[in-house]
């Protein structure tokens, strides 16, 4: 497991930097590749979530003990879109808080209670509110990523690829990198799934 973190921060900081490509093609300064392991810290059960969203939905922050500001991760777990728990992403997320990254390890609205795009409206709160509060946290509000695996990994690339003349495009919630593992990308060849029908309300 930790070699795998190491691979994929790797990957997750060339993303970033490269996100940060000046107009001349230049690579900025990448602090983070040589950034010694830090202390972090953790704070529980922050809601993101609006007071009027049709349900209240939680994060864990894990915050880097170093000065900041930090680039940032949301952490999005698996689970087929109706199971499974944000504590599935607590060893990934602490591992990259411990590397200079701020994690915000969310919950998301379940299937098939919840329909499809629900789960997508969800983490885009959650880029939304950290970007709101960066200040607060010591985030880079220019460097944001997504993180996920499986059924996480889809709505993270929903996020990452949602643009200006999508519908369910939102002004600030676009995100500068992305990580996916296990994506399932074109549910059209999951046609007769019980879990993307699920998701999408198919009988």
């Amino acid at each position: 497991m930790i070699r795998k973190v190491r691979k994929l921060t790797l990957v997750l900081t060339a993303l970033l930097t490269s996100a940060c490509v000046s107009h001349q093609g230049q690579l900025g300064r990448n602090d983070n590749a040589t950034r010694q392991r830090v202390d972090a810290s953790v704070v529980r059960d922050v809601v993101y979530t609006p007071a009027d969203w049709p349900q209240s939905l939680a994060a864990d922050l894990y915050l880097p003990t170093d000065a900041g500001p930090f680039p940032a991760v949301v952490m999005i777990h698996g689970g087929g879109w109706k199971s499974r728990t944000r504590s599935d992403m607590d060893s990934m997320s602490h591992s990259l808080a411990q590397r200079g990254y701020v994690v915000m390890n969310v919950s998301y609205r379940l299937a098939p209670q919840w329909r499809f795009p629900a789960q997508l409206q969800d983490i885009q709160q959650a880029v939304l509110w950290l970007r709101a509060n960066a200040t607060k946290y010591h985030v880079k509000a220019s460097q944001i990523a997504m993180w996920g695996y499986s059924a996480g990994a889809h709505l993270a690339a929903l996020v990452a690829v949602t643009g200006p003349g999508d519908r369910e495009f939102v002004e600030g919630a676009r995100v500068q990198a992305l990580v996916a593992g296990g994506t399932p990308v074109d549910l059209r060849y999951y046609k007769e799934g019980p879990l993307t029908n699920g998701l999408m309300g198919v009988a």
